[in-house]
């Protein structure tokens, strides 16, 4: 989601990805995205998630927005 957006918003404004976007997350803190419309693949691999993981998750996905739209 986007800064200021609504947690449970699924309009395409509100979102940083496609809707098209399929990935899973686990336990652990490790990801794998995949956004076929953006050509984007996007992976994480961790022992295991801290305290913050949500918030820098949040900020990370944010920075590959942002990097991903100045291309």
């Amino acid at each position: 989601m986007r800064e200021g957006a609504p947690g449970n918003s699924d309009a395409p404004e509100d979102l940083l990805f496609s809707p098209r976007i399929i990935g899973h997350g686990s336990l652990s803190g490790c990801i794998l995205i995949v956004g076929p419309e953006q050509q984007l693949i996007i992976t994480q691999v961790r022992k295991n998630s801290g305290p913050r993981s949500a918030e820098w998750l949040s900020s990370f996905f944010q920075t590959v927005t942002a990097a991903v739209a100045e291309e």
